[in-house]
């Protein structure tokens, strides 16, 4: 008959165990840094959007407030487009306004602004290129 060594046992089962934790913890890691990204660009946007319909509405550019309504996210993979509803029709100036500082305020969270084709300008970070689009 074998005798069976039951710490031996316990230290297996204590391995995988550990083994199973930190496989778990690195698939929510991967997941809550992608999220995080996300949620840090959408808000830096929704701030930079805000910032330049007060500043024209203040400098008399514009006779209505302008409020986001919603910035949905659209796209997998690397490239992601951010699309910012705003509140009313908005002028094709102000709507260039609105986007150059949504970039901005995205670029101050410390962000690469691609600006090599003027049309298509984007902000890249390490897991994603995002484009604005303001409608």
């Amino acid at each position: 008959m074998i005798k069976m060594d039951k710490r031996g046992q316990i230290s297996i089962e204590f391995v995988l165990i550990v083994a199973f934790m930190f496989i778990l913890v690195i698939l929510f890691g991967t997941y809550a840094t992608d999220a995080n990204e996300k949620n840090v660009v959408s808000s830096a946007a929704r701030s930079g959007v805000m910032d330049a319909a007060t500043k024209l509405l203040l400098d008399n550019n514009i006779t209505q407030p302008i409020h986001v309504n919603e910035i949905a996210t659209d796209g997998n993979g690397q490239n992601i487009t951010l699309s910012i509803n705003v509140s009313g029709p908005v002028s094709t100036n102000t709507m260039n306004n609105l986007t150059s500082s949504a970039i901005q305020s995205i670029a101050a969270q410390g962000y690469k602004v691609d600006t090599t084709n003027p049309n298509d300008t984007f902000v890249s970070t390490s897991r994603h290129n995002y484009r604005v689009k303001i409608v």
